[in-house]
């Protein structure tokens, strides 16, 4: 099994920026709602500090809680 992390996911921008558009109007349907999790998933397993980055990340990120370290086959 790859590691989430590992694993590549594209990120259609568009069509995030419809289910967000969407979720003002009404709650999100169960499609979207996968969609807006699965990349919020990627997207933070890549801010982990043990990803590589850079030493404005390490500020960034600094004093936050870390995420729990789920992972996924998705």
């Amino acid at each position: 099994m790859k590691n989430a992390s590992c694993q590549r996911i594209e990120v259609n921008v568009d069509e995030l920026d419809r289910v967000l558009d969407g979720a003002r109007q009404a709650p999100l349907s169960e499609a979207d709602y996968r969609t807006l999790k699965t990349t919020i998933h990627a997207l933070i397993d890549r801010l982990r500090p043990n990803s590589p980055q850079s030493e404005k990340m390490s500020a960034l990120l600094e004093g936050q809680p870390q995420p729990a370290s789920n992972t996924a086959e998705l």
